[in-house]
């Protein structure tokens, strides 16, 4: 597997020293994970942590040093009980949300990123959760890549381009044989622990880390074009591979 990663969660307020720490780990592997930047966080449980007053010529110091950028919604806040596109959770903040509803905070967000500099066409979905208008939309504001979505290699439908994700470290093992993958890390949870079971993975692919440059988003000159079906069928091949191999695990590796 060629293995990249994201940090979900990139607010004024999140766990700086966790970030710091994760940002530092992944740089000696040569690793620049996306950044997933919420415009106008709401979220509760992301307003925990001291405010860095330096946020926005930070993350755009970062960007200009490499690092891709992903919007992350708009405010983080669940407004929708659907599962939406990619059967993840049953909350989402666009998933069925009306159209003009997500039209004015996908614009709303655009419009504070690059007001702060910066560039950027990727999206994050907040909890994995959003519907073909969201799509729609997102292309309508030159985004063309979603960082969401599963299967065993990069892939189109409906003219948004998706970066298959990987949920947890373990399923990392378990799906080596996909082509590209990206590993989702959620900075202000993270302990030292699962620092270290992040930096093994490293070690173990470190022959096939990779980031999302423009370059290399530039490169990807035809990838496989998907439809609802075969989407569908992708996330349940990526659910059984992980129940399965748990299973082995409970049984055989006692």
């Amino acid at each position: 597997m060629n293995l990249s990663f994201r940090i979900d969660d990139v607010t004024p307020t999140m766990d700086w020293p966790a970030f710091y720490a994760t940002i530092d780990m992944l740089s000696k592997f040569n690793i620049k994970p996306i950044l997933g930047v919420i415009p106008n966080c709401q979220a509760e449980e992301l307003l925990h942590f001291a405010e860095n007053n330096n946020f926005w010529t930070e993350i755009k110091q970062m960007q200009d040093d490499g690092y891709p950028i992903a919007m992350h919604g708009y405010d983080h806040i669940y407004i929708s009980k659907s599962r939406g596109v990619f059967p993840v959770n049953n909350f989402s903040e666009f998933a069925e949300v009306p159209y003009e509803v997500q039209r004015q905070k996908i614009q709303k967000g655009v419009k504070i990123l690059r007001d702060h500099g910066l560039n950027f066409n990727i999206f994050m979905a907040p909890g994995h959760s959003f519907d073909n208008n969201t799509c729609k939309i997102l292309l309508d504001n030159d985004i063309n890549y979603m960082t969401d979505g599963f299967g065993s290699n990069i892939f189109e439908c409906n003219e948004m381009r998706f970066l298959p994700v990987i949920l947890t470290w373990r399923r990392v093992y378990q799906l080596r044989k996909w082509k590209y993958g990206t590993l989702v890390l959620h900075t202000n949870i993270m302990s030292k622990d699962l620092l270290d079971r992040y930096r093994d993975i490293c070690n173990s692919f470190s022959k096939n880390l990779f980031n999302y440059s423009e370059d290399f988003l530039n490169s990807l000159t035809e990838v496989k074009r998907f439809d609802k079906e075969e989407m569908d069928k992708e996330f349940k091949a990526y659910d059984r591979v992980g129940k399965l191999s748990s299973l082995y695990h409970r049984i055989f590796k006692k």
